[in-house]
């Protein structure tokens, strides 16, 4: 098998394993590392290509299909300073939970600091603003190296969507010459899926807790959906709801009692204390309701995450639960209603 059959099933078989994550876009920055990577993906029948050839505009293009349509979003560009400007990109897919897989490919190890055009260490380039990073092996053509190549790709677009979701960083060194095999048909593989459980958690423990005087509090954005649902649950418990605006609280179209409309007007004077807080997400912006929580650290709080990443800026939660709003709605209504 010569270089060039071993290049190119290689990253097919590596494209297979984006594919079983979920990969069914990807954005491509066009430069020469990147030809047969590129080329492949844009030929993929599987994969809706796009071209941007900016890097810096590619990377908030993708960030936006994978936020518009919460799916892993692939990113290609060559080696060199490329790679750098998906920078902005990347952290502001951490800081929002969008699912990006970026791909950067790199010239092998031994053109690496010899001074070679278009070479830098873009191996940890992200640091610990991408969930987890790995670099892929020069391409081989043994079975075990073409089913390694899946599994990462398969394995780390998984990862970009696991809980919290976020992005994550795949570097691939190739050799030239970079021209693939056009002519080539992906390998066989099979199937590989991950099933993710539906988590439920047992309240009842808690309801003592729902009986009393409490405030929900919202923060991120939310879908119209995780709105309403947010809404019904603050009428259940005749709690006043808050949140900030892209919380989609006060756009949806269900209107509700219990929702407070300009929180930030109404924390800046006194108002009564609740006894339990109920938080979902991150801490609002609104920041008199950021200070008016840390004046108040004796309230029961209940904080609830879709992934555990304790995201308590004030560190005042007693109880964390591993949950979406879907998941907590669902499990609060299996509550009997003797405990409400």
């Amino acid at each position: 098998m010569d270089y060039q059959e071993t290049l190119t099933k290689y990253l097919l078989s590596f494209i297979a394993g984006l594919k079983q994550g979920g990969i069914r876009k990807a954005v491509i920055s066009s430069g020469s590392r990147s030809t047969p990577l590129s080329l492949l993906v844009k030929r993929d029948p599987d994969i809706q290509s796009f071209i941007d050839i900016d890097e810096r505009s590619a990377g908030f293009f993708a960030l936006g299909i994978a936020k518009g349509s919460n799916k892993p979003v692939a990113l290609i560009c060559t080696s060199g300073s490329a790679a750098a400007n998906y920078y902005p990109a990347i952290c502001e897919a951490e800081a929002t939970n969008i699912p990006l897989v970026v791909l950067t490919t790199d010239r092998p190890a031994e053109l690496q600091g010899v001074g070679a055009p278009q070479a830098m260490n873009q191996v940890g380039l992200y640091a610990s603003h991408v969930k987890a990073a790995c670099e892929l092996s020069l391409p081989e053509s043994s079975t075990t190296m073409m089913n390694y190549s899946r599994w990462q790709g398969f394995t780390m677009t998984c990862r970009a969507q696991n809980n919290p979701q976020g992005p994550v960083h795949i570097n691939i060194p190739l050799r030239e010459p970079l021209l693939p095999d056009l002519t080539l048909s992906t390998p066989s593989f099979k199937g590989a899926k991950v099933i993710k459980s539906n988590r439920e958690a047992e309240l009842q423990p808690l309801a003592p807790l729902f009986a009393q005087k409490g405030l929900i509090i919202v923060g991120e954005e939310r879908t119209p959906a995780e709105a309403g649902q947010l809404l019904r649950l603050a009428e259940k418990l005749n709690w006043p709801i808050i949140g900030d605006p892209l919380t989609n609280l006060a756009t949806n179209v269900k209107q509700s009692p219990n929702f407070l409309h300009q929180a930030d007007l109404i924390f800046r004077e006194q108002v009564p204390t609740p006894q339990v807080i109920l938080r979902f997400g991150r801490m609002p912006v609104t920041k008199p309701v950021v200070q008016w929580l840390a004046g108040h650290d004796d309230i029961t709080t209940i904080l609830v995450e879709d992934g555990i990443q304790f995201r308590d800026q004030l560190k005042r939660a007693n109880y964390v639960l591993d949950m979406s709003v879907a998941d907590f709605f669902r499990s609060f209504h299996q509550l009997s209603s003797a405990f409400i």
